[in-house]
């Protein structure tokens, strides 16, 4: 190839890109406005959702504020005894000891805690369900399974019992090979 045919070439390859470029960016621009806008963070949180998903009255709003600080309040201070908890477990991995009983101690007293910030969970939401009326229930039941499914990893919780032979926690069983139990064969 020549100089001439060379340049026309790079000339040809700079233009298509430049071109493509002013293409993608076009897009971009034209998908960003059609996109809604979304409400910055702490403006629409889970107390907003509530009340308009569910359309609260205003007596039933004034008791979901006073069930929901009762709720800050309690699991704060478990939050609070939590996170101290974790702070002790990993200053006594710092510390060299190499004795396992403090470490089995600082889990178990995290355990305990995180069972009790589970169990004033689960009564607030039974708490805010009794206050719903029956139309106002079963839209409640969709948003605590949206929310359970996105705290899960996005797994959705099944509707019944798993299938016979599956366990939904590990998967689908392995093939049967006939194996059985035994020594390995040789």
């Amino acid at each position: 190839m020549d100089l001439l045919s060379k340049n026309r070439v790079l000339t040809a390859g700079v233009l298509l890109l430049v071109i493509l470029n002013i293409a993608t960016l076009g897009t971009l621009w034209w998908q960003a406005a059609r996109r809604p806008d979304i409400p910055p963070p702490g403006r629409f949180g889970p107390r907003e959702i509530m009340e308009e998903k569910l359309h609260l009255s205003n007596g039933q709003k004034a008791r979901f504020e006073g069930l929901r600080s009762e709720y800050q309040q309690a699991s704060g201070h478990v939050v609070a005894d939590l996170v101290a908890s974790r702070r002790g477990l990993y200053s006594a991995l710092r510390s060299g000891d190499t004795s396992a009983a403090p470490i089995v101690q600082e889990i178990e007293r995290i355990g305990t805690l995180q069972k009790n910030l589970d169990l004033l969970t689960i009564r607030h939401f039974q708490a805010v369900r009794a206050l719903c009326d029956d139309g106002q229930r079963v839209e409640f039941d969709r948003l605590m399974r949206d929310v359970f499914e996105r705290a899960s990893g996005g797994v959705p919780p099944a509707p019944g019992p798993p299938a016979e032979g599956r366990d939904d926690r590990m998967g689908e069983p392995p093939p049967d090979r006939g194996e059985g139990p035994g020594p390995p064969p040789r």
